[in-house]
């Protein structure tokens, strides 16, 4: 609806997170800067330095990632690494017992 204001569940929907910000991670975090909220994670903290000039907020995990976004794209160099976040996405999306 125009005019109203934007709540928690749009931002999540509208923002989109990024696992892997290595070289195909960095380009796609290149192609949506400024088009979507992005927020990125990557093991290793110095890809920061590699997408320090794109709108990009960082975060310290996956779950927090999971727990702050709509959509998430991975861009990991293994399987079983692609395996291992997805089963952390499934546990952070899991509701508290």
């Amino acid at each position: 609806m125009p005019g109203r204001a934007q709540t928690k569940e749009d931002h999540m929907q509208t923002t989109v997170g990024i696992v892997g910000l290595g070289n195909a991670g960095a380009a796609m975090a290149t192609a949506l800067s400024g088009k979507m909220p992005l927020i990125g994670y990557d093991a290793n903290p110095e890809r920061r330095q590699a997408v320090a000039h794109l709108a990009l907020e960082w975060v310290a995990s996956v779950t927090d990632l999971a727990n702050r976004v709509g959509t998430v794209v991975l861009s990991l160099p293994k399987p079983e690494i692609s395996k291992a976040v997805v089963t952390e996405l499934v546990q952070a999306a899991q509701p508290p017992a």
